[in-house]
């Protein structure tokens, strides 16, 4: 364990995949202010945002009726559309 995982700050230890794609986004005021939920989670804002999307595509943080909605969809398409 590294000192600044103990103190719960600073960089991540070196993982074992290199990452090689950066990602850019732009926000508003209000969307960057709502980012101090990464400060709260003790991650970099780049950071949360990439677990804030994977968890979104994972359908891990998706309110429930989208979540239902797309379920509903797949059922339909199974099920040949409706009669």
């Amino acid at each position: 364990m590294t000192h600044a995982s103990v103190n719960g700050g600073g960089r991540r230890a070196r993982g074992p995949q290199r990452r090689e794609y950066v990602v850019k986004a732009k926000l508003t005021a209000a969307e960057k202010a709502s980012l101090t939920v990464a400060g709260r989670a003790r991650l970099a804002p780049a950071a949360w945002l990439a677990r804030a999307g994977r968890d979104a595509a994972g359908y891990r943080a998706v309110p429930v009726l989208v979540l239902w909605r797309s379920m509903l969809a797949e059922l339909v398409l199974v099920c040949g559309g409706l009669r």
